[in-house]
């Protein structure tokens, strides 16, 4: 059979990564990269470009956990997370030159762990878990891209310990995850459930996407504080309240921002629990002058007191969402509507505002009075640039109540109850998007 002209490769490994069934898409990349060498190293770059280990688990019986941890050790099957990982390590390994290239072709590597503590320390303190580390994002070309998140389900009511203590890890896995975060090649790094990170994981880093959840730092050993020279020139920040950020991100000892870190920030998504999140919120908005989209995530703790956000100077954002997460309480939707009401004008390009509230049931009507409070914010002079406005309430109970007529008459009535609805409704001249969802749906 003749061969195929070299310019047709690229097209025809594109259009089969176009598939959206994964299932499709790997077997026919697979069967594609035994037709010829040059197929062969254009499907690697597809099937191996994204590496993830996603596991979950269930808190179990003592008796469960034990029996289970000590399979893990003695025989470590090919199906369990501890195999999974022996088996890339063995493909990292190989002796052939093309199969040990593999590594080159993975663009990102995610472990995300929701398990007990014990199998969390199995699957990060194998040596299977730092040998692929220390092979990833090693050499090649583009943005990469590492998730190391690691919630413990046996943990879940327990404030900062949700997660693996950095201690609790080896020597070797520990040099093999700061290694990695600092590697010139990642661009995107998130971090999740991790207790006692080293002050310095972040220096010399190269990050652009940067997203912390449920992180804490370790003390420092002395009441000196070392400078930590952080040169990170983010385009995009997620984190929650309780993140140390300001110790993480400092260029210095006494806390100071680096000024540059946040010139090119375009997207910010923060998740405030009081008004001390709004403060450090307003700080980084300080420096965050080319932001484009913010989003604001609010589950007040306690009863809380927020006070305006200033919004003004951000002369390029577009898009404000604002979640409310802790359900129809009408406290904490009358304080979330408190940073939105801004006392010097909304920037002149904010063009989308996204609420969203959740709700726990369905046989009572939303929270008007408390939205209609919200809405209000929204309506007066200030947000007289915002064009589209997006309401999208997330019903978290199942039901077995039609839900297309729940749609409906919900959304009439809070047509009736939103100031800025009518209005928008009787100019004609703004997109309203009312929606009325199940969550998960």
């Amino acid at each position: 059979m003749p061969s195929l002209p070299q310019e047709l490769f690229h097209p025809i490994i594109e259009h089969i990564s176009a598939c959206h069934d994964l299932d499709e898409r790997t077997h026919t990349l697979a069967s594609t990269a035994l037709v010829s060498r040059h197929f062969r190293l254009l499907a690697h770059k597809h099937l191996f470009a994204t590496i993830s280990f996603e596991i979950k688990d269930q808190p179990q019986t003592i008796e469960k956990n034990v029996l289970h941890h000590l399979r893990n050790i003695l025989r470590p099957g090919p199906h369990s997370a501890v195999g999974r990982l022996h088996s890339l390590r063995k493909l990292l390994e190989n002796p052939n030159a093309e199969l040990r290239s593999v590594a080159s072709h993975i663009r990102t590597f995610k472990l995300s762990l929701s398990v007990t503590k014990w199998t969390a320390e199995d699957i990060l303190n194998d040596h299977a878990f730092p040998i692929i580390l220390n092979q990833l994002f090693k050499q090649g070309h583009g943005h990469c891209s590492l998730v190391i998140s690691t919630e413990l389900v046996d943990r879940p009511d327990v404030p900062n310990m949700r997660g693996i203590d950095w201690e609790d890890l080896k020597q070797e896995t520990r040099e093999a995850i700061v290694s990695t975060c600092r590697s010139p090649l990642v661009k995107h790094l998130h971090l999740g459930f991790l207790n006692n990170l080293p002050r310095d994981i972040l220096q010399g880093s190269r990050i652009r996407h940067l997203a912390l959840t449920e992180i804490t730092i370790a003390e420092p050993i002395s009441d000196k504080i070392d400078t930590i020279h952080s040169n990170l020139l983010l385009s995009s920040l997620k984190f929650d309240q309780s993140v140390p950020i300001r110790h993480l991100l400092q260029s210095n000892g006494e806390s100071i921002w680096n000024q540059r870190t946040f010139d090119h920030l375009s997207a910010l998504d923060v998740t405030i629990f009081s008004s001390a999140g709004v403060h450090m919120t307003e700080s980084i908005l300080g420096h965050a002058t080319s932001l484009n989209t913010l989003t604001i995530r609010v589950e007040p703790l306690q009863a809380a007191s927020f006070h305006p956000m200033e919004l003004g100077h951000l002369s390029h954002l577009k898009h404000l969402r604002m979640e409310i997460l802790s359900g129809p309480n009408d406290d904490a939707i009358v304080d979330a509507g408190n940073i939105l009401a801004i006392e010097a004008d909304a920037p002149s390009s904010l063009g989308q505002i996204t609420l969203v509230v959740r709700l726990t049931e369905t046989d009572n009507p939303i929270k008007r009075h408390s939205l209609s409070l919200l809405d209000q914010r929204l309506a007066n002079q200030r947000y007289v640039g915002v064009e589209t406005v997006a309401i999208r309430c997330r019903l978290q109970t199942p039901t077995t109540i039609d839900l297309n007529q729940w749609r409906e008459e919900e959304s009439r009535r809070l047509i009736e109850s939103f100031p800025l609805l009518a209005k928008c409704a009787t100019q004609g001249k703004k997109r309203v998007h009312l929606s009325l969802d199940t969550e998960g749906h």
